[in-house]
């Protein structure tokens, strides 16, 4: 599936939060280039809107402008920002995140380890069994932290469970 970028108007079938163009130009101003090409680059939007929206959406303050809108922005009800555009700060992160998951992925299988990688059998009388177990990366997606992201996208989260401004 193509990029689909959210406009702000809750679209049903978005899939990013920004394009490829704007991760591009958020690194070179930090004077870094990205060597994948769009396509990876689009790919990797998609993996980091969908990875903020899954550990971040429940959050995030205010709700959905549109009930069936596929992604966590725009919202209504959140304050400043309008319902009619995605965050500069979400958009930030995005960024951030994206040229992580092209590094490496962000959503990493958690990987248990106990499968058997090496085994050695035992002839009566002769040699010795040898055993090798992988070991697992025990890492999840909530132990994935970039503090410059996550500071980008604090100002969007709802403080102790409050995710509505009430006036």
């Amino acid at each position: 599936m193509p990029l689909i970028v959210e406009t702000g108007e809750g679209l049903e079938n978005a899939n990013g939060y920004t394009d490829a163009a704007t991760v591009r130009e958020y690194w070179e101003d930090r004077a870094q280039v990205i060597e994948a090409d769009d396509i990876e680059v689009e790919a990797a939007i998609v993996v980091a809107s969908q990875f903020v929206d899954l550990k971040f959406g429940p959050r995030f303050i205010g709700k959905k402008k549109n009930p069936d809108q596929a992604l966590e922005w725009p919202r209504k009800c959140a304050g400043p920002y309008s319902d009619t555009s995605v965050p500069r700060q979400l958009i930030k992160a995005v960024a951030e995140y994206t040229k992580r998951q092209i590094d490496e992925p962000l959503q990493p299988d958690p990987g248990t380890g106990g499968e058997v990688i090496e085994t050695t059998e035992i002839l009566q009388g002769v040699g010795e069994l040898t055993t090798r177990y992988a070991e697992g990366t025990g890492r999840t997606a909530d132990d994935v932290r970039h503090p410059l992201a996550e500071g980008y996208l604090a100002p969007l989260l709802g403080i102790g469970g409050m995710n509505y401004l009430r006036r």
